[in-house]
């Protein structure tokens, strides 16, 4: 019983077979119950099998209590799929990252810049909505000095964080909004045969349509900018400047996010192949 080690001999080294096993749960027949006293659920053992002929049976067999080190591994991603999971989905998402990065992006191509590129990386663990956004936001391009005053001035009329929270509001309501899109004519249709919405109708009605909606009214609103002010973003927008983000405009960021992707399919299953082989 649990996890052990046999100290294997050289003369039946290449006939033994040792496996290591957990249980979900053991069920014993009445006459066992009173030999075993162990728990019931999540039973590790070991099976030790030796199929050598008796003349090289020159040795007894000794069991350390130890098991290898490559056995709590194994039993590890075993028992906590869902902590694998989530561990997997990081590395994939920062290893992606910082390499799709350092191809597209020339200037983040130094130490900080990988910094940077693994913080847009954790993003994608929110969806690749997290990743757009993060994407958006991200500065990708050396800041232009020049217009560091104009900057200053629209960060203290609170143009920065409106428009980062439209951004934010905007992205994260669109999944919703697609799929209303997408599933209207079936709500149609069960209004005309119905001939009104059912009682199970106005939760799924209220998620998909009616909050999306005053959330994007939400955006519309928050992202004005008052007459006085419009000069500022006219003279931002001339510097090459985004209005949104409030970064220097970077094309490359439309190439970065469909070759994320992609990578990102790639390397997860390299990386789980790899999971899979260690095991």
């Amino acid at each position: 019983m649990g996890f052990v080690n046999p100290k294997v001999f050289k003369d039946i080294k290449s006939y033994t077979k040792v496996e290591h096993f957990i249980d979900d749960n053991v069920r014993l027949d009445d006459e066992l119950k009173n030999f075993y006293s162990g728990p019931a659920e999540n039973v590790k053992y070991t099976k030790i099998e030796i199929n050598a002929p008796s003349k090289f049976l020159t040795d007894d067999l000794w069991i350390s209590s130890r098991a290898p080190l490559k056995t709590y591994y194994s039993s590890f991603i075993a028992q906590h799929p869902l902590i694998n999971e989530i561990l997997l989905l990081i590395l994939s998402s920062i290893i992606t990252c910082v390499m799709t990065g350092w191809i597209v992006f020339r200037e983040l191509r130094s130490k900080n810049g990988i910094l940077k590129l693994a913080l847009i990386g954790l993003s994608n663990c929110l969806s690749i909505i997290g990743l757009v956004i993060a994407t958006v936001l991200f500065r990708t391009k050396a800041k232009d000095k020049n217009i560091a005053s104009l900057l200053n001035e629209i960060r203290q009329k609170g143009y920065i964080w409106k428009r980062r929270i439209a951004v934010i509001l905007f992205f994260a309501a669109l999944p919703f909004l697609s799929f209303g899109v997408v599933a209207l004519p079936s709500f149609i249709r069960e209004i005309v045969r119905y001939g009104g919405f059912r009682s199970g109708d106005t939760m799924p009605i209220i998620i998909v349509y009616i909050i999306p909606l005053l959330v994007l009214a939400f955006v519309l609103f928050i992202k004005r900018i008052k007459v006085e002010d419009k000069s500022l973003f006219i003279q931002l927008k001339s510097a090459g400047y985004s209005s949104w983000s409030f970064n220097p405009k970077d094309k490359m960021k439309f190439i970065f996010v469909p070759l994320f992707s992609f990578s990102f399919l790639a390397i997860s299953w390299l990386i789980i192949k790899l999971v899979e082989f260690t095991v």
